[in-house]
């Protein structure tokens, strides 16, 4: 079976890695898809995963500020095909589940959370200090 692990993104750490890093565990010859990653703010042992970014990765400022462009991932994730898999495992809060894939293609998507920048913007952006 070829499997593909799919991620958000990866420039801050929380329970989501907790769980991706878990899926790693269990599938580690699989190759993980993120949109970004910044590996000098993500564990060491990341650097040994075979992680494969968006084009969105190489935009300024995206790995520490990556809000300003909330706007563009749906863009970025639906550009994506993973037709060439059996299984793609996305374990996401934001819109990687966007990718495209083949009618062959399984996807299980393992919801973390709503997505709280839409659902709960007010207490996202005073948590994440982006108020004026």
């Amino acid at each position: 079976m070829k499997l593909a692990l799919v991620h958000d993104w990866l420039n801050q750490r929380g329970g989501a890695e907790d769980v991706l890093e878990t899926l790693v565990d269990l599938y580690p010859n699989s190759p993980l898809y993120t949109s970004i990653y910044a590996p000098e703010l993500m564990p060491e042992n990341y650097r040994a995963w075979d992680i494969h970014t968006l084009w969105i990765d190489r935009l300024p400022g995206i790995h520490r500020h990556h809000q300003p462009y909330l706007p563009v991932y749906p863009l970025a994730w639906g550009g994506l095909h993973l037709d060439d898999y059996d299984v793609v495992l996305s374990n996401k809060s934001g819109f990687c589940h966007g990718l495209q894939k083949s009618d062959q293609t399984l996807h299980v998507c393992y919801c973390l959370a709503p997505t709280r920048y839409v659902w709960q913007l007010d207490g996202y952006i005073a948590r994440e200090g982006l108020g004026g």
